[in-house]
C-alpha cells in the first residue's frame, strides 16, 4: 500500500465525496497501478491510501510522482 498526500492538493473532501473515491483506479504514466483503499487525515489535508496491484510497479518509484484517479 502507498499513502498519497500531495502538498498542493486543493480540494475539500466531505463524507459524500470521500465515499466516491473508494475503489477508483489510480494510474501512473497511463498504467493502472492500484485502487483507492481508504481516505485518511483531516478534511483540509486529506491523504489517500492506495492498494497497489501485485506484481505491478515498484512503490519506490512513485515517491514524489503525480498519480491520477481514473
Amino acid at each position: 500500500m502507498a499513502v498519497v498526500s500531495p502538498p498542493d492538493l486543493e480540494c475539500s473532501i466531505n463524507l459524500g465525496s470521500a465515499r466516491r473515491l473508494y475503489g477508483r483506479f489510480v494510474s501512473f504514466n497511463g498504467k493502472r497501478v492500484g485502487k483507492v483503499f481508504d481516505v485518511i487525515g483531516k478534511v483540509d489535508e486529506p491523504g489517500v491510501v492506495v492498494r497497489l496491484f501485485k506484481g505491478g510497479v515498484n512503490p519506490d518509484i512513485l515517491i514524489g510522482k503525480l498519480l491520477y484517479l481514473t
